[in-house]
């Protein structure tokens, strides 16, 4: 079972893990005029285009496509497949992937008009909803744990908000301003309470979630990485909330006991002062104030008229009173298409939704440092949201209606990528291409100079504004410092008047009980009297004189109670003098700061003026310089592809002169051996002929010897000669050695001449031998030569791969960078993987766990109450989606595991890919996938199964889990798997499909 589990898995990760082509991008991605736009039923919009105003909603997919389109075609990849396709598109409007009946009949469907069609079919899906009350929790609360509200309550009050289409923007003020003395509104409070009423984690979010904005980093400072985030900015946020803290209530629970609870109190506005940690003592404030807008001063209400004198219908007790002017009031009231920031916030998220991405990406990250990918784009988006009334279904109907959201992720210039990354052009095409981007960037740099110019123009112009609002800001500050003194004794005034009032009140309350004691009193001895029989009722005679004594005791202490009340009264008059003397000084310093907070109001307005227009030029400088960056990109690709190319033909040239070196050294070394045996022969030569010199030389000399012994007897006979009686007899011995001398000198002088001859042949030899070793040299040198050469070629050919792949390297790089930058901007679909949640869910509808469900639910409630033969179609889906609902919160613990296993974490603002461990285990031992994955009804593993067809049941596992046909290899495995399977097909096909829905390939959009 491990060993198919294993081959499965390799083959699934082989034949799906190839990344995307990123492919050639060239030119600046142009704006088209939209025409011909169709109108709109809507009755706002339908008055719009009565006054010449095209429709801003029910042309959105084709003002998206006009805005999504490159100078190039061959730059915008074609429509993805069927299958993947339904499958994307039920993935971002259900939250799972489709069934096999939804592929077939999607696939069967010829009708012109189906892919509308088939938006509508899947929005209509009660699913649908589940998938928009997902994204609102998650969006809004960001998998944060529940702390003081309760899961159910807000989910249900999420479907309230989803079933009646209730406007996007309304259900955020809604949580804004919902109310907290009033447990009916509990849910709403939960983006507060959950939050732990922590001020600056809700002003934080506040930013983050509502605005797009993520300022936290400009808490204790501007922020240090992004201009456009200033302290002020943080703490005019910060404002709307900060009056607010969170407190313990008495409640009531379903049975009407009490209960204790945390809410979140809106207390009294009452800003504090707040300095940067980079510049001590230099301190600010700031009433409200939204993102790099207007700060809104508010008028100053004294301390007893900032809250509501009556307690509100269904007070919680104990929790105090509504202020009088509600700041939370106050930021609803700019929840609206009227606050650009506010719409184009979730207009980016709408479009993240449905693409993985947002046209400003990170979500959270709304600046002129990181602008939109095409402000255009996100114009229209959020121009549509505000016509739309913020009605997310019907945005969202228009992006799944574009061209732009069917694209998939190959392009026409694939085809001209090789395996290694490398870029293969034509000379033609190569040098029109290297034309047109040069000319693309000069035009792009000349314009990023321009922008960058002006930018820095800007940038003086908001340095003088800023110091001019900080001077007033100073003036403001030191003012209101004297206010709080003032208000903190128009406060201690305030309490004395209640102390007084509260005397008053007491004495008066003992003077009324006495007067009222008195008069009881005399209307008890009156009646007493009235009573008595006569004078003999003794009793009742003496409960008059009581009643009558104790009357008269209390009508003589009436004087003093009533001195006491007047004194009370004099002294909390007084009191209220001094009150409002205390109130007229605190008044006076409110008078004082008029001016002043008008003077900071004009400055303010200057300095957001020109922030704002600052950043708009700075976004568009941004804007450029990253779009020129991309070009470079393209434009280093080029030059890295004709590198590597040159590099690779080096390499087969150096292979080939390689070879004709050897052949060359193999001649040389043919040549070096010969001249070297040619020496050998010469020198053998030379050495026998210098054996004969050597011998003939030695005959020359044993004849010249032998001559000089001659000479030498001659001499010595001739000297003896005279000694002799008879000379004459020596005559002939003389004549005989001279005969013998002349014999020997003939063939002395013979073997001289043979000698000399032979000396002569030496030097011939001699020079035969030199000529034969400068040959040799020659020839080695040659050799050595090639040799060396040989080996530099070695080192080439060693180097040179390392040289080929390091720029097949660099290939690779730019190509995956360029396609991240068509994902982007929208040309080819984006890799993103599936939601934790639509994980889950998907693996339970995959499984027909989530049918079976909902199948039962149906059952039982139809048990509890038939619909009725008649039902209408409102009915009988009214009826499917209780069901559904159910059956989904049944299984919800099953889904949380995969949101704890498989989400980034809490606080993030989407779900990256990541594996760990955890996910391993779960998946391959925690059992609940594997038994999920076994045959059972009619889930995909039951319906392989019993087919019979091998092959069509392999292509049927595959169509039924990925969306897409079998291909060759995948079929081959599944047939050899279950070919031989007997009695363990089921085990095999469980195995099968497990091994699927483990896969990196099902966890990841097509």
């Amino acid at each position: 079972m491990n060993a198919s589990r294993s081959i499965s898995d390799s083959l699934l990760f082989a034949a799906r893990s190839v990344v995307c082509v990123a492919v050639l991008g060239l030119g600046a991605w142009c704006s088209a005029q939209e025409s011909g736009l169709s109108k709109s039923s809507n009755p706002a919009s339908a008055a719009s285009d009565a006054a010449g105003v095209p429709d801003l909603v029910s042309n959105l997919h084709q003002r998206i496509d006009a805005l999504l389109v490159s100078d190039l075609d061959s730059l915008i990849a074609d429509r993805e497949v069927d299958g993947p396709l339904l499958r994307r598109l039920s993935l971002d409007l259900r939250n799972v992937v489709p069934t096999r009946e939804e592929l077939d009949a999607f696939q069967a469907d010829t009708r012109p008009d189906r892919w509308t069609h088939w938006i509508a079919r899947l929005q209509s899906d009660p699913l649908a909803a589940e998938r928009l009350v997902d994204w609102y929790d998650k969006t809004l609360m960001q998998r944060r744990p529940f702390l003081h509200t309760q899961r159910a309550a807000w989910i249900a009050m999420l479907r309230s908000a989803v079933d009646e289409n209730r406007p996007l923007d309304q259900m955020v003020r809604d949580l804004v301003v919902s109310v907290w003395w009033n447990p009916s509104q509990r849910a709403q409070q939960r983006f507060f309470l959950d939050r732990g009423g922590d001020p600056h984690a809700i002003a934080r979010d506040l930013g983050r979630v509502v605005f797009g904005r993520d300022m936290q980093c400009a808490q204790c400072h501007d922020h240090p990485q992004i201009d456009d985030y200033l302290q002020i900015d943080y703490h005019g946020l910060l404002a709307f909330v900060s009056p607010s803290a969170l407190v313990e209530g008495t409640g009531k629970d379903d049975k009407g006991d009490d209960i204790k609870l945390q809410m979140y109190i809106e207390r009294a506005a009452n800003d504090a002062p707040f300095e940067s940690v980079f510049d001590k003592g230099v301190m600010f404030r700031t009433a409200t104030r939204l993102p790099g807008e207007l700060e809104r001063i508010e008028d100053h209400l004294a301390p007893d008229q900032r809250y509501q004198p009556q307690p509100l219908p269904d007070a919680i007790a104990g929790v105090g009173m509504p202020p009088v002017m509600s700041r939370r009031g106050l930021l609803a009231e700019h929840l609206n298409g009227a606050q650009r920031a506010f719409a184009e916030n979730w207009a980016n998220r709408l479009w993240a939704m449905m693409f993985g991405r947002g046209i400003i990406h990170p979500l959270d990250m709304h600046h002129s440092d990181n602008p939109p990918s095409n402000p255009e784009l996100l114009a229209a988006i959020t121009d549509a949201l505000i016509a739309s009334r913020f009605d997310v279904p019907r945005i969202l109907n228009q992006i799944a209606a574009s061209d732009t959201y069917q694209r998939g992720r190959r392009v026409a210039l694939d085809g001209l990528v090789d395996g290694n990354s490398v870029l293969s052009l034509s000379a033609e095409t190569r040098s029109a291409t290297t034309n047109q981007l040069a000319a693309i960037l000069a035009t792009k740099r000349q314009t990023h100079q321009e922008a960058s110019q002006e930018r820095d123009r800007l940038s003086e112009v908001v340095q003088q504004a800023r110091d001019a609002w900080r001077t007033a800001q100073q003036a403001r500050v030191a003012t209101r410092a004297q206010l709080e003194q003032s208000e903190a004794g128009l406060n201690e005034a305030i309490k004395k008047v209640a102390e007084g009032q509260a005397a008053l009140d007491k004495g008066t309350a003992a003077e009324q009980a006495s007067i009222a004691k008195v008069s009881l009193l005399d209307e008890a001895a009156s009646k007493l009297e009235g009573a008595k029989s006569g004078p003999e009722d003794s009793e009742l005679q003496s409960a008059i004189a009581i009643a009558k004594t104790r009357a008269d005791q209390l009508r003589t202490a009436l004087p003093s109670l009533r001195d006491a009340t007047v004194a009370a009264t004099v002294q909390r008059d007084t009191l209220i003098m001094l009150r409002e003397a205390e109130r007229t000084k605190w008044q006076g310093v409110v008078d004082l700061l008029a001016p002043l907070e008008k003077s900071l109001t004009e400055a303010d307005q200057t300095f957001v003026d020109a922030r704002a227009t600052y950043e708009q030029c700075n976004a568009r400088t941004n804007a450029y310089a990253q779009r020129i960056q991309e070009l470079e990109k393209l434009e280093r690709w080029l030059t890295l592809s004709d590198q590597a190319i040159e590099a690779r033909n080096n390499e087969t040239s150096l292979a080939q002169r390689a070879v004709e070196i050897k052949q060359q050294l193999e001649s040389l070394e043919a040549n070096r051996a010969e001249a070297e045996q040619r020496v050998k022969i010469a020198e053998q030569t030379l050495a026998t002929h210098l054996e004969t010199v050597r011998a003939a030389s030695v005959i020359v000399q044993a004849y010249e010897r032998q001559t000089q012994q001659f000479d030498v007897a001659m001499s010595g006979l001739i000297a003896v000669a005279p000694l002799l009686i008879d000379p004459k007899q020596l005559d002939q011995a003389v004549e005989e050695i001279q005969r013998s001398r002349d014999v020997f000198a003939s063939q002395r002088t013979d073997a001289s001449s043979k000698l000399t001859a032979l000396q002569q042949q030496q030097a011939a030899l001699e020079m035969s031998v030199h000529m034969a070793v400068v040959d040799s040299q020659a020839a080695a040198e040659q050799w050595t030569l090639g040799k060396k050469q040989q080996a530099e070629i070695e080192v080439q050919l060693t180097q040179a791969p390392n040289r080929t792949q390091e720029l097949f390297k660099q290939c690779n790089a730019i190509r995956i960078s360029v396609g991240i930058d068509l994902q982007n901007r929208n040309a080819i679909a984006a890799e993103r993987p599936l939601s934790p949640e639509q994980l889950g869910w998907s693996i339970l509808r995959s499984t027909g766990v989530l049918n079976n469900y909902i199948i039962n639910e149906k059952a039982e409630l139809d048990k509890q109450g038939p619909l009725a033969a008649d039902a209408d179609q409102v009915q009988i889906a009214s009826r499917e989606r209780i069901a559904m609902r159910s059956a989904m919160d049944k299984l919800l613990g099953n889904v949380d595991v995969f949101s704890n296993l498989y989400a980034s974490g809490v606080g993030q603002t989407s779900d990256e890919f990541f594996a760990s461990p955890d996910q391993a285990l779960y998946v391959a031992n925690g059992g609940a996938v594997y038994a999920w994955a076994g045959p059972n009804g009619s889930n995909v593993a039951n319906s392989v199964m019993q087919q019979p067809d091998l092959v069509a049941a392999a292509d049927l596992m595959y169509w039924s889990l990925l969306s897409r046909p079998a291909d060759p290899q995948e079929i081959d495995f599944v047939v050899g798997q279950l070919s031989n399977a007997g009695e363990q097909k089921p085990a095999i096909v469980q195995e099968l499909v497990w091994s699927i829905l483990a896969g990196v390939e099902y966890r990841l959009y097509p």
